[in-house]
């Protein structure tokens, strides 16, 4: 493969690496570059039955390993402002998970965080006060839940299918959602929104695996 500027291209994770994976769905970085990447071990838009799959960690070196298992539906993904916690979205468990993060990037076992109802958990983002901020797809909004899991607040989204959000802007207060096609008017799907909030969002560290070398 090679990029539009000529330069090589590597894959840095496949089933040739992750066995069972037909796919892959959301990543984020920790503040050491190190990149986490959920697996799919089904289709999920061809009917299949569920089957569970892995969390992924590519290491700043390159290397690959599995670090959490029992995945339905890997969606969101997002740290704590201190790193401790990841948060992730498992839509098809309607929940949104979270593990304790050790010095080394590897995992503890997963608890719940948050339940979900009224909608599946999708996207995910956290902000600069520890808040957890999920699309709910089919649900309409944006759900904000505090550290502790309690449910702070409810977001309006003017469609049905929450897909995922970020913050942006030069403070991190613009809240970007993203809005899919199921059960929203033709003519306005895959929407782009944008309003301000109070709580600005964290900055997303930039990844720093080492890429494999060119053959």
């Amino acid at each position: 493969m090679v990029r539009f500027d000529g330069s090589a291209l590597g894959v840095l994770l496949d089933s040739t690496v992750a066995p069972q994976t037909v796919g892959f769905n959301d990543l984020t970085t920790d503040a050491a570059g190190r990149l986490y990447v959920g697996a799919l071990a089904f289709r999920v838009f061809g009917h299949e039955p569920p089957r569970p799959a892995h969390l992924y960690c590519l290491d700043l070196d390159g290397s690959v390993r599995p670090v959490a298992d029992g995945i339905l539906l890997s969606n969101g993904l997002g740290f704590s402002p201190e790193g401790t916690r990841l948060y992730h979205s498992d839509s098809r468990a309607g929940l949104v998970r979270v593990y304790d993060v050790h010095a080394d990037g590897s995992l503890g076992p997963w608890r719940p965080f948050a339940a979900v109802r009224e909608g599946v958990p999708d996207g995910l983002a956290v902000a600069e006060d520890g808040s957890v901020w999920v699309a709910l797809a089919g649900g309409g909004c944006v759900v904000v839940f505090a550290p502790d899991g309690t449910e702070r607040q409810r977001l309006p989204v003017p469609l049905p299918m929450v897909t995922s959000l970020c913050f942006g802007g030069d403070d991190l207060r613009d809240l970007y959602v993203v809005t899919g096609s199921r059960g929203g008017p033709h003519d306005a799907c895959g929407t782009v929104y944008r309003t301000r909030v109070a709580v600005p969002g964290l900055p997303q560290a930039p990844a720093r695996v080492a890429l494999p070398a060119a053959a």
